[in-house]
């Protein structure tokens, strides 16, 4: 299952429209997902387009893009378009600065992360976690030295907690794991091959699986049994940035806290 935003996560008024729409993308039906992407793709053409327009630009019908609307909190088309047009009108009036631009997007990033984070998920993951003989953290390239950060962490509150990278390793691991196990996979890009194997090998064995990603794909939430998703940073960050690791340590914290209150707390046991 997956944290799913509500209306009062909008960012206040001109700023957020975007980063909400990129959020939401990967939780929509797919005829309400085709609007968003358009509206992503090209957002100066939307605010000047009619609802038909729209819903004939997009392949879906007016009815869709009136819901697109109101999934992300307005009550129809104009106000969606207005409220696009003033956060348009607020990049292109906020030129970048090297330093104050960078922590903007990460802030803006958190703040979503956050506001998207929803409490049930978080202690249903949490619970899972303390009841877990062991907890096997798997990552590629970058999320794999995420993926030892965040066992690092559960392993500071008690958990036993290890990270691996090695594909290999990682397949003779779960091979080994019993039921009540945790496989967590850490990766921003969402279900890869090598993801796939990790998540599909670990429920075959009967362990619970868990993704700290930044793309919710519906693959992704099918080999899950709990998703949190960390808010991307906007612009869309180039390839090699470490800007996303940001909201995925984040979450990875907000589940510790999590983890202590049910422990302290006497819930999860």
């Amino acid at each position: 299952m997956t944290s799913e935003p509500t209306p009062s996560g909008m960012a206040p008024f001109g700023k957020g429209v975007f980063l909400h729409m990129q959020h939401r993308l990967a939780t929509l039906p797919e005829a309400l997902a085709r609007v968003c992407r358009f509206a992503l793709e090209t957002p100066e053409l939307v605010v000047r387009m009619s609802l038909a327009d729209l819903a004939r630009q997009s392949g879906s019908g007016e009815a869709s893009v009136i819901r697109f609307c109101r999934a992300l909190g307005f009550e129809g088309f104009r106000e969606f378009r207005v409220a696009l047009a003033a956060d348009i009108a607020y990049q292109q009036g906020n030129p970048p600065k090297p330093s104050s631009d960078l922590a903007e997007r990460l802030c803006a990033a958190l703040r979503s992360t956050s506001e998207h984070a929803a409490p049930e998920t978080l202690r249903r993951t949490a619970a899972l976690l303390l009841a877990a003989p062991h907890v096997d953290v798997f990552g590629a390239g970058l999320s794999g030295m995420l993926a030892g950060m965040v066992a690092y962490r559960l392993a500071r509150i008690g958990l036993l907690a290890r990270a691996f990278s090695d594909p290999v390793v990682s397949d003779e691991v779960t091979l080994s794991r019993h039921r009540g196990s945790v496989a967590l996979l850490v990766t921003e890009t969402g279900l890869t091959l090598r993801n796939e194997q990790f998540l599909s090998l670990a429920r075959d064995r009967g362990a619970r699986t868990v993704a700290i990603t930044g793309h919710a794909q519906k693959e992704l939430q099918a080999l899950c049994d709990e998703v949190l998703v960390a808010s991307p940073l906007m612009p869309l960050p180039e390839r090699g940035e470490l800007g996303p690791v940001i909201a995925k340590l984040f979450l990875c914290d907000l589940l510790v806290q999590e983890v202590v209150h049910l422990r302290s707390s006497g819930a999860g046991l």
